[in-house]
This record gives structure tokens, C-alpha cells and sequence, in this order.
């Protein structure tokens, strides 16, 4: 038992100095060139930022401030932080946590600066398939695929209407990031929510 203790002490600032900078998962581009970096906040009331690295120069290329219920190291998850890059390493997609209960995708174009592209709300265009107005706890925009190098697909599910008749959906849109158009690639899954 002591030994265990004094073991766990020994390696705890081990374990606490790896939690400042986490790989996310799939988060190296396929040419090789970048990789997504979570950081600890430096102070107690920092945010924990996200950053672009270059593989080669060792350089930070864009740091992104995540929202407040984004933490390290339960960032590293796969489930909360997810990275799609396309196939040409020209443009990444990015699911983080946005609130409580909400994750929401962008899309970033990668070259001497880096931006993030304007694409039309997935959740709302799903929304309004389901002649609905707003999420009633939860939404999830989890990038799943490129099909090319200008077709993005989104996993979208979650939840609207009111209680007692809460709608559970699910769909995969894709996304044309240059011209903006979505569209529903299977029949969008509704169920009633139990309970």
C-alpha cells in the first residue's frame, strides 16, 4: 500500500506535465506537414486553446480558444474532440464541445494563414427538415468522412421539439465547402424519446 502511494506520488507531476499538450486523435494531416495540439490553460482562469502545428518548423500555424467546457486532458477523448482532415491536407474538419450538452463542427482551409470557412448550420438544415425550430438538449456534429476534397459528411443527431413529444434524430449530411450546399445523404432516423 505504501509503496503504491509513494509510486503514484512519484509519477504524478509525470502524468499532470503530459496533460499540457495532447495529440488529438487523427489530428496529423495526411501529407504529414501538421498535427492538432490541446493545451492546459497556463492559468487557472484561461481557456484551453487548440493548436495548429507545423511538423517541420516546430512553429505553432493558428491557435483556436476552445469554450469553457472544454477541458484537457478529458479533451483528448475521441468522443469530445474529433478531426477529419481531406485527403489533400488543404482543409480540416473540427468538432468541439460548445456547451454543456452541445458539439458543434468547423471547417478550417490550411495554407500561409490559415481561416475558417462559412458553411451553412448542419443542426438547422436538419431542423428544418424535421419542420422543427431549435434542439431541445442536444446536438452532436461529428465529421465521419471527406469524400473529396470539397465534400465534407457530418454525422448530425440529437434532439428537438418539447416535452413530452422530444424527437431523436439522426443523419449524415454532406457539405460542399465551396459553394455551401447540403444535403442529406441517408433517410434522416427519428425515434420518440422515452420516458
Amino acid at each position: 500500500m505504501h509503496l503504491a502511494l509513494i509510486l503514484l506520488l512519484e509519477m504524478s507531476p509525470i502524468v499532470l506535465r503530459a496533460a499540457d499538450n495532447l495529440p488529438v486523435r487523427l489530428g496529423q494531416s495526411p501529407n504529414g506537414v501538421y498535427r492538432l495540439v490541446l493545451r492546459s490553460p497556463a492559468a487557472k482562469d484561461d481557456g484551453t486553446t487548440l493548436e495548429v502545428i507545423n511538423i517541420n518548423s516546430h512553429k505553432t500555424a493558428l491557435t483556436l480558444e476552445l469554450s469553457s467546457y472544454s477541458e484537457v486532458p478529458h479533451l483528448a477523448d475521441s468522443s469530445i474532440t474529433v478531426c477529419s482532415w481531406s485527403p489533400d491536407s488543404k482543409h480540416f474538419a473540427l468538432m468541439t464541445r460548445e456547451t454543456k450538452r452541445t458539439f458543434k463542427t468547423s471547417i478550417y482551409s490550411v495554407g500561409k494563414q490559415f481561416k475558417q470557412i462559412g458553411i451553412p448550420d448542419p443542426t438547422n438544415f436538419i431542423l428544418k427538415s424535421l419542420n422543427q425550430t431549435e434542439i431541445f438538449r442536444f446536438l452532436r456534429e461529428t465529421p465521419i468522412r471527406w469524400l473529396d476534397s470539397e465534400h465534407v459528411v457530418l454525422k448530425i443527431e440529437g434532439d428537438c421539439g418539447k416535452a413530452p413529444a422530444v424527437l431523436i434524430y439522426e443523419s449524415e449530411v454532406k457539405i460542399s465547402i465551396t459553394s455551401g450546399h447540403l444535403s442529406v445523404l441517408n433517410r434522416i432516423e427519428t425515434k420518440k424519446e422515452e420516458g
